[in-house]
């Protein structure tokens, strides 16, 4: 059996309970190295979409459970959503700032553009969480999101944990000053 808890969290309550323990600079510094160990070996996770129909189901997935989610959504037809890619590396930096918040690259295609979506997360390099998005989360999106609406992308969402969303309408990675400004607002 395997017990998974959320390590953001154990950190707090253990400096707020103990706010003078010595241990809590050597618990942080260790986080530390371990969130860089992370960054540097980032590649892309690719999580099958086609059984999660809902942001509620997105939440409850192991990868994303417990955490705010920087949600990147695109496609490959899309030309806006690639020009963006060009400032994942900063993107990237920007995120890894916030302890308890994971990104996920959501692709509105179809089955069909399965390989070419796989060469495009290699080839742009989307070292994060990939996924290709149900119709039924795609219906889901619209309704919540763009208000019924087709879908206009890219477009950059802010969830938490319970799949309530904090922003729908985040500014893009090459607005990146206002991005975080928006990220601190909604990340408590």
């Amino acid at each position: 059996m395997r017990i998974y808890y959320n390590h953001d969290l154990m950190l707090k309550y253990l400096t707020d309970k103990f706010p003078e323990s010595e241990y809590i600079p050597i618990i942080k510094r260790l986080m530390n190295e371990q969130k860089k160990e992370k960054e540097t070996n980032l590649k892309p996770v690719i999580i099958d979409g086609s059984t999660i129909n809902s942001l509620k189901e997105l939440v409850q997935t192991n990868e994303l459970k417990g955490k705010y989610i920087y949600v990147d959504l695109w496609a490959t037809f899309c030309t806006p959503c690639k020009y963006e890619f060009q400032f994942n590396d900063d993107l990237h930096k920007l995120l890894n700032k916030y302890s308890n918040l994971v990104q996920i690259y959501i692709s509105t295609d179809e089955k069909e553009k399965d390989s070419m979506w796989k060469e495009m997360i290699a080839h742009y390099k989307l070292n994060s969480y990939n996924m290709r998005a149900s119709v039924s989360l795609q219906k889901e999106i619209r309704e919540k999101v763009y208000n019924g609406n087709l879908l206009s992308i890219p477009r950059y969402l802010l969830l938490d944990a319970n799949a309530t969303i904090l922003n729908d309408n985040l500014p893009r990675p090459s607005k990146l000053n206002q991005l975080e400004d928006a990220l601190n607002k909604g990340i408590k």
